[in-house]
């Protein structure tokens, strides 16, 4: 949701408010859930390993940040769930 693209091309990127200041991995658990999953629901492996070749080419990840990087995402992933759940009822 927070970027923004025109056709392919990217064209910005909004809300670094909210991007991780402490466990840096995390970002990458809310971009895999962002980003990976097609519309049918399931996931793209390729996509999520483009995703993380592509922050290893920037920042390299810790052997502990990649063994991580699943308990991230579910936990990113029920952040995001009770957030939405919290502004529905």
């Amino acid at each position: 949701n927070n970027v923004l693209f025109i056709g392919d091309q990217l064209t910005g990127l909004i809300d670094f408010y909210f991007a991780c200041d402490d466990i840096l991995a995390y970002d990458i658990g809310i971009c895999l859930n962002s980003w990976c999953f097609e519309a049918d629901g399931s996931f793209n492996m390729t996509k999520s390993r483009s995703l993380i070749r592509g922050y290893q080419a920037v920042r390299p990840l810790s052997d502990a940040e990649i063994a991580a990087i699943p308990v991230l995402a579910a936990g990113s992933a029920m952040r995001v769930f009770l957030t939405r759940l919290y502004d529905w009822l």
